[in-house]
Order: C-alpha cells, then structure tokens, then sequence
C-alpha cells in the first residue's frame, strides 16, 4: 500500500512538473515580447530613435497585433520628428514622418503631423520675411493646405512684393502685381488701398517732374 501510494506521488509530481515545464514554455515570448516592449520605452525615453524602433518591431514580431508596441512605435517616430522639427530642419522632420506613413498603422496621424511641421514652416518664413522659399513652400506641399490657408498665404505673400516695389518706385510692376493677384485669389482690402498709393505717389511724382521742367525752361 506504501509503495502504491508513493507511486501515485511520483507520477503526481511528474505530471506536475511536466504541466510546469509547458506553462514556462507557452510564456517564454510572452516574456521576451514584454522584455522587448520595455526595452524600446527605455530608448524612447533616452531619445535613442533608432533603438526605440528596433525593439518595438522586435516585439510585433512575436505578436503583430500588440497594441503597446504599435503605440511604442508611432511615439517614437513622432518623437523623433519633432525633435527634428525643433531644430529648424522642417524638411528633415517631414521625411521622417513620410518614412512613417509606410511603417505606422495609421498613416492618417502621420499626415496630420506633416501638415503642422509645414505650417509651422510657412509662418516661419513670414516672419522671417523669406518669400522667395515662402513661395516654394507653399507650392511644394500644397496639397496639405487648405484653398483658404493657401490663399492667405499667396496673398500676403504678392502683396508683400508689391509694396516693396512701391517703395522702390516701381509703380507700374506693383500695379501688374496686383492686378494679377487679384485675377488668381480674389479681392483683399488691402488691394484697393495700395493702388491708391500708387496714384497718388505717381501723380506727386509727376507734379514734381512738371515743376522742375519749369524751373528748369524758366533758368533757360
């Protein structure tokens, strides 16, 4: 009856031990995946981009459809492109979101962010006064830009050169400039006022050209 009963004990314990050794198995990725996942926050954290990235798809590799991982994954190239953005290299920050958008399993997210380094970009050119790369901007990446926001900006942006013409004198090229934009965008208060100016400068300039031909017939 003893040795029975150790005989049962033995193969309780074998079976135990054999239900142990499948447990341990069936949960090694679980463990590896976590440890990948936790690996990749460090990175993130210590702002290692590429190592962050590394780690995350580690994990998705075990399980493609892990939710910390997908979201470790967008959180960093977010991270990283602003960290780009923040140095002034908008176009760096925007390649990098566009590498996103063929990684990310939401690529609607990484557009919205491509469109916010461009504006971004843009009002840093107005109020640099860079038109010149203002305009090559805003033609480049038009299609992210709304008809109202593109306006605005092509606007400001003619009008701009044409008061700066009208300063210089150059009456007749302002009063094109204007003209055309008014045929591509429409109307803008500020039209109307800056032709006024320019007939009323022409006309002083011509009055001031009249009275020294006067003064000039009159020495003579």
């Amino acid at each position: 009856m003893k040795k029975k009963a150790i005989g049962i004990l033995v193969a309780v314990l074998a079976v135990a031990a054999l239900f142990a050794g499948i447990t341990a198995y069936s949960n090694a990725p679980s463990r590896k995946m976590a440890g990948f996942i936790e690996e990749g926050s460090r990175y993130l954290t210590e702002m290692q981009f590429e190592q962050a990235i590394a780690s995350f798809q580690a994990a998705l590799e075990i399980d493609p459809a892990n939710a910390e991982a997908i979201e470790g994954i967008k959180n960093t190239y977010f991270s990283w492109s602003d960290s780009i953005a923040a140095t002034g290299d908008y176009q760096g920050a925007i390649d990098k979101m566009t590498e996103a958008k063929e990684v990310l399993q939401d690529p609607e997210a990484a557009e919205a962010h491509i469109g916010d380094y461009i504006r971004e970009w843009l009002q840093g050119l107005q109020e640099s006064g860079d038109y010149e790369e203002l305009e090559r901007v805003a033609e480049s990446f038009r299609d992210y830009l709304s008809e109202e926001e593109y306006r605005d900006i092509m606007v400001d942006l003619y009008l701009t050169r044409a008061e700066q013409m009208i300063n210089d004198g150059q009456y007749e090229d302002a009063e094109e400039l204007i003209r055309r934009t008014f045929r591509d965008f429409g109307y803008d208060e500020r039209m109307e006022d800056m032709l006024k100016r320019i007939s009323i400068e022409e006309a002083e300039e011509r009055a001031s050209e009249e009275k020294f031909d006067q003064a000039v017939s009159f020495i003579d």
